[in-house]
Parts: structure tokens; C-alpha cells; sequence
């Protein structure tokens, strides 16, 4: 009896840390996003370094997101889709964004 309800604490835990994880990972990729939306609006010259920090923040969710998400326990493949939809959003997104940085880097 005692094995049981261990057992069963044990497969609570594991949901609740599973509902965390897929929480987390959707806050990553949701950051990402905003701060690559911060990049593309930091047009103005007197702002590239805020644009080099937003797009360095945004990378760094890129990969938390990223390497989190195969940890995900199981989830509704409904839930599993949104968020790779919205993690290759922001890989699409910061693909889109390198060449400008770079091109700062060059011609600075």
C-alpha cells in the first residue's frame, strides 16, 4: 500500500515538473520573440547597441527554448506543435536579423 501511494506522489511530481517545464519553455521562446521585435524597431543608428543586446537576449532564448523542449515529458501534441511552431518563428526571425548585425560588424 505504501509503494502505491509513493508511486502515485511520484507520478504527480513528475506532471506538475512536466507543466513547469513546458511553462518555462514557452516564456523563453515568448522573450525571444519580444526582444527580437525590439531588434527590428531599434532602426535608428544612435540604438545599434541596444539592437546587438536584444538580438543577443533573443538568441540565448532561441537556445534555452531549444535544448529545454526535448525534456519535455509528455504533453498534448497540440501543445508540442505550438511551441516548435513558435520556436522555428524565432529561429526564422533571427535568421532574418544576422545579416544586418553583421553587416555592422563589417563596415564598423
Amino acid at each position: 500500500m505504501k509503494t502505491r501511494l509513493q508511486s502515485s506522489k511520484l507520478i504527480e511530481l513528475r506532471a506538475k515538473t512536466d507543466r513547469q517545464l513546458v511553462q518555462l519553455i514557452d516564456r523563453r521562446i515568448e522573450a525571444g520573440l519580444s526582444f527580437l521585435r525590439w531588434a527590428a524597431e531599434s532602426h535608428d543608428r544612435a540604438h545599434w547597441t541596444s539592437k546587438e543586446i536584444f538580438h543577443t537576449s533573443a538568441c540565448q532564448a532561441y537556445d534555452e527554448a531549444r535544448n529545454l523542449l526535448p525534456w519535455a515529458g509528455a504533453m498534448p501534441q497540440a501543445q508540442r506543435l505550438a511551441l516548435e511552431f513558435k520556436l522555428a518563428q524565432l529561429h526564422r526571425g533571427l535568421a532574418c536579423l544576422a545579416p544586418c548585425a553583421e553587416l555592422r560588424v563589417q563596415t564598423a
